[in-house]
């Protein structure tokens, strides 16, 4: 099964992960991204800006899959 490594951006830090997920398919690492970063959101969103934040999905290889805007969490994605 795919492993798949979910970076979050958050105030201008780069948290990475280091362990990964495995998933069966990239719709599921899609879902999970977007399921997490929301999760984010909910305890940060009337903290500070969320501008600059963002989640990158990675594959097994370091190759990077996609990035998500927490601000496009916002009006749905």
């Amino acid at each position: 099964m795919p492993r798949y490594f979910f970076h979050v951006r958050e105030d201008g830090v780069l948290f990475e992960d280091t362990q990964g997920t495995e998933l069966a398919t990239w719709e599921e690492a899609k879902e999970w991204a977007v399921h997490d970063a929301r999760e984010l959101l909910k305890q940060n969103v009337l903290q500070r800006p969320l501008s600059e934040d963002w989640m990158v999905i990675d594959n097994e290889d370091g190759e990077t899959l996609a990035i998500i805007p927490f601000t496009e969490l916002l009006i749905g994605y």
